[in-house]
């Protein structure tokens, strides 16, 4: 058989290496535990609760700062189209009711409801346009007016005519 130094599996473990195991598991023990402490002082010095809080923050403000600059690349595109007079002009035209400069601009009023559709506004006489038409622009002085409708009951029916259009 074997020599009393080699041991197998059943051998009995003399008193120095059982200590010496002991040492290794205390060893262990106090890694892990060591750890565990580490892992604990830095949760409390760092709360993970504000960690968290600032990535959301984080987040949103790197969403806000994408849609910002999306804007801000819109609004230089529009900006540029804007310096061309032609443009100025168009939406002067369109949103203000501006003319140029010896032009004149007139409103065509809805006759009072008599049982017409509608009426067709004819140009002042002189102004060099045809019967039946309405110029939305004659060349003429400066300033834009509206022509009302002359109305048989006088001031009163014109405000009626008026406010009738507002309905």
């Amino acid at each position: 058989m074997g020599s009393p130094d080699t041991r197998g599996r059943g051998a009995t473990l003399t008193r120095a290496e059982r200590r010496r195991q002991a040492q290794a598991r205390r060893n262990r023990l106090i890694l892990v535990v060591g750890v565990v402490v580490s892992v604990v002082i830095v949760a409390a010095w760092f709360p993970v609760s504000g960690l968290l809080h600032q990535r959301q923050q984080l987040a949103a403000a790197s969403s806000e700062l994408r849609q910002l600059n999306t804007q801000n690349q819109s609004l230089r595109h529009q900006a540029k189209q804007l310096e061309t007079s032609a443009a100025v002009g168009r939406i002067a035209q369109q949103q203000y009711d501006l003319v140029a400069p010896g032009e004149q601009a007139y409103q065509v009023l809805p006759a009072a409801s008599t049982g017409g559709s509608g009426t067709l506004a004819t140009a002042p006489a002189g102004s060099g346009t045809a019967p039946g038409r309405a110029p939305a622009r004659t060349p003429s002085g400066a300033g834009g007016g509206t022509t009302p409708a002359r109305s048989s009951t006088g001031f009163l029916g014109r405000v009626v005519q008026t406010l009738e259009f507002w309905r």
